[in-house]
């Protein structure tokens, strides 16, 4: 569990970059004409969460921009209704939000969000954040350590609960029941193993796998009510290891006394 705690934190996060394969979150894609929950950070630590790209209309739906100042720590969170792309007299690429909700947050007051509504093409950013970006491969968020992952959900609020943001909070809040999962899967084989019989110890090997089985099942499942928002992410991640603990416990503390 220390050693998944260490690759996951520090290991995986070095090498993210070299990693080619992507996952349904990075949403590389070619042939398709929309393309839902795209995430995306731009050059100036802005962090994009999209709901909706129509490559026909060049057009995104539902626009989340949360700003970072280097330390991680949210400066500005924007909830447009779209955006679309446009350029300066010197051809620099251009991002224009559109009908929404600017919300600037005073420096050492990370809580004290003033909100400012705009209209049609109100606010406009400087971005590398071009079409052609947007299918670009890019690091699987999921690779990041978690004060990263936290500072990119950081302008996900509840009531903009979209599939991406369930799916990344869920895994961000199983980070620590995963870690605590060896040590009570291998609970349940331990009574068995520790008695004479020989035969006990392949009972033993077969309950430990019915367990790991069983534990990775409820684990996909609990993943995808929390990605979905049928239950909340963070009692999606922690219903598996709530479950597996008291029979593990239980099960050890049963086989020792017998």
């Amino acid at each position: 569990g220390v050693g998944m705690a260490a690759d996951q934190e520090f290991l995986i996060p070095r090498v993210a970059s070299s990693i080619l394969e992507n996952e349904q979150t990075s949403l590389a894609r070619d042939q398709e004409d929309e393309i839902w929950d795209i995430f995306r950070v731009d050059r100036y630590r802005r962090a994009f969460q999209i709901q909706k790209y129509s490559r026909r209309l060049h057009r995104l739906e539902s626009v989340t921009l949360t700003q970072l100042d280097e330390h991680g720590v949210k400066r500005r969170i924007v909830f447009a209704e779209e955006a679309t792309w446009d350029t300066d007299p010197r051809g620099v690429p251009l991002l224009v939000l559109s009908r929404g909700t600017d919300y600037s947050f005073p420096e050492g007051d990370p809580f004290g969000a003033i909100p400012l509504g705009f209209g049609d093409r109100w606010l406009i950013f400087q971005t590398n954040l071009s079409e052609k970006a947007l299918l670009e491969k890019e690091v699987n968020p999921l690779l990041l350590n978690s004060r990263d992952l936290e500072a990119h959900l950081e302008g996900i609020p509840s009531e903009r609960k979209t599939r991406i943001g369930g799916k990344l909070l869920t895994a961000l809040h199983a980070r620590l029941p995963e870690c605590l999962a060896p040590l009570f899967l291998s609970l349940l084989a331990v009574p068995v193993v520790l008695r004479q019989e020989t035969r006990n110890y392949a009972w033993g090997l077969a309950l430990g796998l019915a367990g790991w089985v069983a534990y990775v099942a409820l684990t996909q499942v609990s993943a995808l009510l929390g990605g979905a928002w049928l239950i909340p992410p963070l009692l999606a991640a922690w219903i598996p290891i709530a479950v597996l603990a008291p029979v593990a416990l239980g099960f050890y503390l049963f086989g020792i006394r017998t």
